[in-house]
C-alpha cells in the first residue's frame, strides 16, 4: 500500500515539474523584442519595483510593443491590475493594456481604469476611453461608472469630460437612458457637454 502511495506522490510530482518546465519555454518562445534600448522582459521585471515611479515607466515602454508580441507581459499585467495594494492608477494602466493588448476586462478594473481617465495625461486618459468603449459586455458597469464621474462633485477638466463623453457614446441607447436618468450636473461645462451628447444619441434612437 505504502509502495503505491509513494508512486502516487512520485507521478504527480513530475506531472508538477513538467507543467512548471512547459511554463516556462512557452514563456522563452514568445517575442521579447527591445523597447528603448532594454528587452521587453526586463521592462516586464521592472513592474515589480516598488517605486511607482518605475513601474508607471515600465507600463509607458510595454505599451509601445505591438500587442502580438507583448505576450510575455500578459500574467504581470494581469496581477498587477489585481493587486489591491497598487495605486489606483498604476492599476488602471495595467487594466487598459490588458484590455488592448489582450481583450481582457472585468468590471472590478473598471474604477482603476476611470481613475486613469481622470487623473492621468492625456495619452493614458486617452486609452482608458478607449479601452472602457470596447468593454460592451461589461457595458451597464461602465456606463454606470462614465455617468458618475460625469455627474459627480468633484473638478473635471476638459480633457476627461471629452474622453468621458466620446467614449460614453459608443454604449447607445443604454448611455442615453443612463444619462437622461443622471442626477443633476453642477459643471456648467460639463453640463453643456453631456446636453451635447444627448442631443446626438436622441437624434439617431429617438
Amino acid at each position: 500500500m505504502k509502495n503505491w502511495i509513494a508512486k502516487d506522490w512520485i507521478k504527480l510530482a513530475c506531472i508538477i515539474v513538467a507543467s512548471v518546465i512547459v511554463a516556462k519555454m512557452t514563456v522563452l518562445k514568445q517575442p521579447n523584442p527591445t523597447v528603448s534600448g532594454r528587452l521587453l522582459s526586463e521592462w516586464v521585471e521592472a513592474l515589480d519595483d516598488q517605486d511607482d515611479a518605475v513601474v508607471a515607466a515600465a507600463l509607458d515602454k510595454i505599451y509601445k510593443v505591438d500587442k502580438e508580441q507583448c505576450g510575455r507581459a500578459k500574467k504581470r499585467l494581469r496581477e498587477l491590475s489585481e493587486e489591491l495594494g497598487n495605486a489606483d492608477k498604476i492599476r488602471g494602466r495595467a487594466s487598459v493594456l490588458l484590455q488592448l493588448k489582450f481583450g481582457e476586462s472585468s468590471p472590478e478594473s473598471i474604477d482603476s481604469m476611470i481613475t486613469v481617465v481622470k487623473h492621468d495625461d492625456f495619452k493614458w486618459s486617452s486609452e482608458a476611453g478607449r479601452a472602457l468603449g470596447e468593454m460592451q459586455e461589461h457595458s451597464e458597469e461602465v456606463i454606470n461608472a462614465l455617468v458618475g464621474l460625469l455627474s459627480g462633485q468633484d473638478t473635471l477638466n476638459s480633457q476627461a469630460t471629452a474622453v468621458a463623453t466620446t467614449t460614453i457614446v459608443k454604449f447607445g441607447r443604454p448611455a442615453l437612458i443612463a444619462l437622461k436618468n443622471a442626477p443633476e450636473i453642477k459643471n456648467y461645462y460639463v453640463r453643456d457637454d453631456v446636453d451635447e451628447v444627448i442631443k446626438a444619441l436622441e437624434e439617431k434612437y429617438e
